[in-house]
C-alpha cells in the first residue's frame, strides 16, 4: 500500500521526481535497493516510460535488462520497438525473444513490421530467423499470412523457421 501511495504522489509531482527515481535506480550504490526502486517504478506506471527510454542509450542489452523488465511489467506497448534492435546481438537475442514473448500481443505488430523491413532490404537470414522464431512463440494468428509469404524464401534457415513458427501458431 505504501508503494501505491508513493507511486501516486511521484506521478503527480511529474517528470522531475520520476527522472530522479530512474537515476537512483541505475546507481551502483543503490544496487541493494534496486528491487524497491523497480517496484516503485512499476507502481508509477506508464509515466516512467520516457525517463527509462532516455536511460537506454549507449548501453548493452544486459545493462538495460532491468529497464526492459520494468517496461514489460507495466505492459508498455512501445517496449517491443525499443528491444528489437538488440535482436541482432547473438549474445542476447534469446533474451530479446523472451522479452517479446512476455509482451504477448503488444509485440506482434512491431515484430511483423521489423520482419517486413528485413524482407524489403538485404536483411540477414539470421535476423529474419530470430524474428520468425519470436512470431512463432507469440502464437498470434495475425502473423500467419506474413509467415506464409516467407515459406518459399531462398534461405533454408528462414524456411525451417517459418515451418516451425506456423506449427506453433496453428498447432499442426
Amino acid at each position: 500500500e505504501l508503494f501505491e501511495v508513493m507511486g501516486v504522489t511521484l506521478r503527480s509531482i511529474g517528470t522531475p521526481a520520476i527522472d530522479l527515481l530512474v537515476e537512483k535506480f541505475h546507481l551502483p550504490s543503490q544496487k541493494s535497493n534496486q528491487d524497491y526502486y523497480k517496484k516503485m517504478l512499476v507502481f508509477i506506471g506508464s509515466s516512467v516510460t520516457e525517463a527509462i527510454t532516455r536511460s537506454l542509450k549507449n548501453k548493452s542489452y544486459y545493462e538495460n535488462k532491468g529497464n526492459f523488465d520494468i517496461l514489460i511489467e507495466i505492459r508498455n506497448p512501445y517496449v517491443a520497438r525499443l528491444m528489437l534492435p538488440y535482436i541482432e546481438d547473438e549474445e542476447v537475442a534469446h533474451l530479446v525473444i523472451e522479452g517479446l514473448t512476455q509482451l504477448a500481443s503488444l509485440a506482434v505488430d512491431p515484430v511483423m513490421d521489423e520482419l517486413r523491413k528485413q524482407m524489403k532490404g538485404e536483411g540477414s537470414e539470421v535476423i529474419k530467423e530470430r524474428l520468425i522464431k519470436a512470431l512463432g512463440q507469440l502464437k498470434d494468428p495475425r502473423a500467419t499470412t506474413l509467415l506464409e509469404s516467407l515459406s518459399q524464401d531462398k534461405s533454408e534457415l528462414v524456411r525451417i523457421a517459418v515451418d516451425r513458427a506456423l506449427f506453433q501458431i496453428r498447432g499442426f
